[in-house]
């Protein structure tokens, strides 16, 4: 449990004791009239797991309250756990489709053209095919998300198949957006989901919108900030005097390491190997019911076939 509280304007999100976020109020109100209901939101989507919104003391939270305090501490916590590590071989993956294939990337748009018109959130003329799973990311990367992720019923459609060049996995966007999409400085909100209903999503602006257009029916996609840069410090005025060589190549490496973690390039080590954002969630999500489930199922798999292999040897 961290000791020093979030900053003002933020509050604390501790998920299993594994990972701690620090999130905007500000970023908290715009995406949801029950900040405890997108905290709870935050945490199933990271773990992959319903779980409960705890305070510091590990009380309970009311998820209907209105009202959040700043410089507060939560916690999200699950009966899940951790037991399986993400595969390292996954977390090396990219597309196995070159990047130089512009046929394949004019096929993608040309499709999301015919299915969304004009760019989803602004109507722009000039969209971008925008992918939800990254590109570089490739298949497998993508079936891991497929096969991970939290089924709500039986009617969900299919996504066995799926690609990563499949419009099930993109979205048309102009290219501001697209371009903010990709270092994941907004993202797409979608409700109704497990924890969120469209009425607590805030009330936006309705723009008019061509005659063969209309809104989904039922739901919502809202895109919105993923984050608010905190404001930097003001610069120290100099006293006149040069700090010694070794004083300045330590406070050069301490400005690289923040400005490594303000381009989002912070990293955890599992294995020698440096796990990105993406990664690190791909690991919690492989400890999902739904992972342990298919884990297990393919063990049983195995093993009947193994039975039957021997069967079929000890006959002859």
């Amino acid at each position: 449990m961290p000791s020093s509280l979030p900053s003002a304007g933020y509050v604390q999100l501790n998920l299993e004791g594994s990972l701690t976020l620090n999130i905007s109020i500000i970023v908290i109100r715009s995406c949801c009239t029950r900040p405890f209901l997108y905290l709870r939101y935050v945490g199933w989507c990271i773990l992959g797991a319903i779980g409960e919104l705890q305070d510091s003391e590990g009380n309970a939270v009311d998820l209907d309250t209105e009202d959040i305090d700043e410089e507060t501490i939560y916690n999200y916590q699950t009966d899940t756990g951790l037991e399986h590590a993400i595969d390292p071989e996954v977390t090396r993956l990219h597309s196995s489709v070159a990047t130089t294939k512009t046929d394949v990337r004019i096929n993608f748009k040309q499709l999301l053209s015919e299915r969304d018109g004009n760019c989803v959130w602004t109507n722009a003329d000039v969209s971008d095919g925008m992918h939800l799973i990254p590109f570089a990311r490739g298949d497998e990367w993508l079936q891991r998300i497929v096969e991970n992720r939290f089924h709500e019923g039986d009617d969900e459609e299919d996504l066995a198949d799926i690609q990563i060049n499949d419009i099930r996995n993109g979205i048309l966007g102009n290219s501001i957006i697209h371009e903010l999409f990709d270092r994941r400085d907004v993202a797409v909100l979608k409700t109704p989901n497990p924890i969120i209903q469209c009425q607590h999503i805030p009330a936006m602006h309705q723009r008019e919108l061509p005659e063969d257009v209309s809104y989904p029916q039922g739901s919502r996609f809202l895109l919105t900030r993923a984050g608010v840069p905190r404001p930097e410090p003001p610069p120290k005025v100099s006293t006149g005097l040069t700090r010694k060589v070794g004083d300045r190549n330590k406070t050069i490496e301490k400005l690289e390491r923040a400005r490594q973690a303000r381009d989002g390039g912070q990293r955890r080590q599992q294995g020698g190997e440096a796990l990105d954002a993406e990664a690190i969630v791909l690991h919690f999500w492989a400890n999902t019911p739904a992972a342990r489930e298919r884990r297990a199922k393919k063990e049983a798999d195995h093993k009947e076939r193994v039975k039957s292999w021997r069967a079929g040897v000890i006959s002859c």
